[in-house]
């Protein structure tokens, strides 16, 4: 609970009850920005736990029985907010009271058919998530097994989503009904991948470090270790092939563009290989950096989280744990300055032992406190007249101010004249527009702006006179150069919430250095957490820095926006990829802090029970757990698996995995895989099919949840899209829209600003501006 009244959740009442990793991560987000947390638990959890004190930190704890009715009314009584992923808690229908807060529910499937659903199992659920959306999937070597993501991405994504349509209902004043199915969270990381393969049906797979439509976009193997490069523009690619001493590559007409080098992938691959293993990692790193190159070691987590950089951003604090001694732990992304020169950086608060809130909760619970905010409560979509100044290009801020646009704010995005955000060239192409560029902006409005004038500027100014929200992606300092920093803009937009994204913030050492997904993934120790213990570590394969980034950016704008409306002033956020991917390692990362010494790369397997991960059956891949000692059993029973001393319990489990494993798989492997899941699930055993991303959208627990939707395309005719995982109010937010054509709505932007038609095609012959003209589809 922050006392710091800086903080933008200063205030706001939180009462988590019935969490698991998804809730709790929810709660420790509204935590880390201001919020009073009370957890409501049942007693009993381990109260030293990685997963304790990445997630409950900052909080109080309350411990009640399941059932506890009146206590939970009276708790709800003092909520503003109400998360909550387990409803036994309720002992029975819901209070009416929810009806009065903010109140979200985190599922597994949401409301899928059961016959669709595996057995169930929270400690599961997540790995099970991966496998079902598509995701494990695409994790993993071309022609080698499917990998799970080195960090939990179903749970750990559900739980940024949670935090965000709590956000929304804050800022909308409440109440709102906020439902978040971790199945539908992992459908969404699928991002532009899905929307390529509805635009020309082909289905992505695992690429290793690689990129499914970018080349070269991957890591290369250096004398000493693994260097990520990621040239994403044809400048970038450039700038590689010459750093590499392959000039006549640079400019080579047949690898000009990116469909051309992607179909070049393998002689450009033999070309490049052996020169990268000619140089250490440091020394690569130093020579693209001087070409300006995005690239960047493979770090391991104990890199990451010593690195110098991550230490100057705040990124490793110490906390005070259960027991009273201080620990290190993973910190907050977020960086805060008020108009003034205020600041905020969450600091994270001691975690609390199981029920060591409860006598004080209970007693405060009677005292008068300050008035809920839930008056004038916003009509129709959350964020709806809210407009956003979107600056952004590429896929972080993009992805950021979508999430913003699907709950209804006015997104104006801002794009040069010429080209507009470089992704609308991205493979594939639908017609002539980019699938990738269509993934990331749906819903939004385009103008065009060239920034580097003085008319483009002062259009821009009257543009932010008329904003509530501005975000951008530049490199750190571009904006000030532009006259356009934060510190100007809230002299003359005081109540203006103004973030910035970059690859690594506005300080530390590594502030000036230009990143992609790819590079953070690698210097957060995201790569080396992947993938199998005996092969090449590998990229996750979603773009989850870049997805991560953005959702966080969305997160700390809501977050501005309820911190105005307490204080009536706006503030300017920094936000690092680095720093959001650092605050993911989380009770992994908790882990090594503790002290385990093994805290790397498992494949699919569990770090502490057996058996649980992916197996392969005669048609397939499927997943299984069954880590607890009557899961086993039963599991046992379906294999056909006698009983046996070295696997009576979760213990000598562990300790015989390799036999065990082989075991299971000799039996998995003279079945199919429907068949196998189908008798292990009957049996009471999480177990299922490892999907690709086509088998996934198509699949009866996906295709009944109204995540994809169609829509009429202006220039492309009829495209089909992914929505947001977020429902709210019984509605799937993010169904209406279609990206825009680069500066379809020019015109209308600038009339509503004054602009006159004279004034328009002076803007136009001066090249200020890009009149989209009359692209109709029909």
């Amino acid at each position: 609970m922050s006392r710091n009244e800086s903080a933008p959740l200063h205030g706001l009442r939180v009462l988590e009850v019935g969490t698991h990793r998804a809730g709790a991560f929810a709660g420790a987000l509204l935590a880390d920005l201001g919020a009073d947390v009370v957890k409501v638990e049942t007693g009993g959890s381990d109260g030293g736990s990685a997963a304790r004190v990445a997630f409950d930190r900052g909080k109080r704890s309350v411990v009640a029985g399941r059932g506890s009715g009146d206590l939970a009314q009276r708790l709800l009584g003092w909520a503003d907010v109400v998360v909550e992923e387990d409803a036994s808690w309720r002992g029975g229908s819901p209070p009416a009271r929810l009806d009065e807060v903010v109140h979200c529910s985190v599922s597994a499937f949401g409301d899928a058919p059961a016959d669709a659903r595996p057995a169930p199992d929270p400690d599961a659920e997540d790995l099970l998530v991966q496998a079902l959306s598509g995701n494990m999937d695409l994790t993993g070597f071309a022609g080698g097994p499917p990998c799970e993501a080195g960090i939990p991405v179903a749970d750990l994504g559900a739980g940024i989503f949670a935090a965000i349509g709590v956000l929304a209902g804050v800022v909308a004043r409440g109440p709102r009904r906020v439902e978040v199915a971790k199945t539908d969270v992992s459908v969404a990381l699928l991002s532009y991948m899905a929307v390529g393969y509805f635009a020309d049906g082909e289905v992505p797979t695992r690429v290793g470090t690689g990129h499914s439509t970018i080349f070269p976009y991957n890591s290369f193997e250096a004398a000493d270790g693994e260097v990520v490069v990621a040239p994403f523009t044809s400048q970038f690619w450039r700038n590689f092939a010459t750093a590499a001493g392959r000039d006549d590559l640079a400019t080579a007409e047949e690898y000009r563009s990116f469909g051309r080098r992607l179909r070049a992938k393998d002689e450009l691959l033999a070309e490049f290989s052996p020169i990268l293993r000619r140089r250490t990692v440091d020394e690569w790193v130093a020579v693209f950096a001087a070409a300006d190159v995005p690239a960047g070691p493979v770090l391991s987590l104990d890199s990451a989280v010593s690195l110098e950089h991550t230490l100057a951003r705040g990124m490793v604090p110490e906390v005070t744990g259960p027991d009273g001694a201080a620990t290190r732990t993973v910190g907050s992304p977020f960086h805060v300055r008020h108009p003034g020169g205020a600041t905020f950086r969450p600091d994270p608060g001691p975690v609390p032992r199981p029920g060591a809130d409860t006598e004080d909760v209970v007693a405060a619970l009677g005292e008068p406190g300050p008035p809920h905010p839930r008056t004038g409560t916003r009509e129709g979509a959350a964020l709806a007249g809210i407009r956003v100044l979107d600056l952004t290009r590429m896929f972080a801020g993009p992805c950021a101010t979508e999430v913003l646009a699907d709950l209804g704010a006015d997104v104006v995005k801002v794009e040069e004249p010429r080209i507009g955000d470089p992704t609308r060239r991205n493979l594939p192409l639908w017609g002539e527009e980019s699938a990738y560029f269509m993934s990331l902006n749906r819903g939004k409005r385009s103008v065009t702006l060239d920034l580097k004038s003085g008319a483009g500027r002062e259009v821009l100014l009257a543009l932010i006179d008329e904003s509530d929200v501005l975000v951008e992606n530049f490199r750190p300092g571009v904006m000030e150069r532009l006259g356009l920093g934060p510190d100007a803009l809230a002299q003359r937009r005081p109540g203006l919430v103004y973030c910035s994204l970059s690859g690594f913030g506005a300080t530390g050492p590594l502030r000036e250095k230009i990143s992609f997904d790819l590079v953070n993934q690698a210097m957060a120790g995201m790569i080396e957490l992947t993938g199998d213990p005996d092969d090449r570590p590998v990229r996750i394969g979603v773009p989850i820095g870049d997805m991560a980034g953005g959702l966080y950016l969305s997160l700390a704008v809501l977050a501005g926006l309820r911190g105005r409306e307490r204080t009536g002033h706006g503030c300017w956020v920094d936000l690092a990829l680095h720093d959001v991917l650092i605050a993911l390692l989380s009770d992994v990362a908790q882990r090594r802090f503790n002290g385990d010494e093994d805290v790397t790369r498992t494949g699919s397997r569990d770090r502490d029970r057996a058996p649980r991960g992916r197996y392969r059956a005669r048609d397939g891949w499927l997943v299984l757990s069954a880590v607890r000692d009557e899961q086993w059993r039963a599991a046992a029973a379906v294999l056909g698996i006698a009983d046996d001393d070295r696997f009576a319990d979760g213990h000598r489990r562990k300790a015989n995995e390799s036999e065990l494993d082989a075991l299971i798989g000799d039996r998995l492997a003279g079945g199919d895989v429907a068949a196998w899941v189908r008798d292990l699930t009957a049996a009471g055993v999480p177990a299922a099919p490892v999907h690709s991303l086509a088998a996934a959208l198509d699949s009866p627990l996906v295709r009944g949840r109204g995540l994809a939707y169609d829509s009429v395309h202006p220039a492309v005719g009829p495209v089909r899209n992914l929505a947001s995982p977020l429902i709210v109010d019984g509605r799937r937010a993010g169904t209406g829209g279609a990206s825009p054509v680069l500066g379809a709505d020019t015109d209308a932007v600038l009339t509503g600003l004054g602009y006159g038609e004279a004034d328009l095609v002076r803007l136009a012959e001066d090249g200020v501006i890009r009149r989209a003209g009359s692209t109709t589809w029909s």
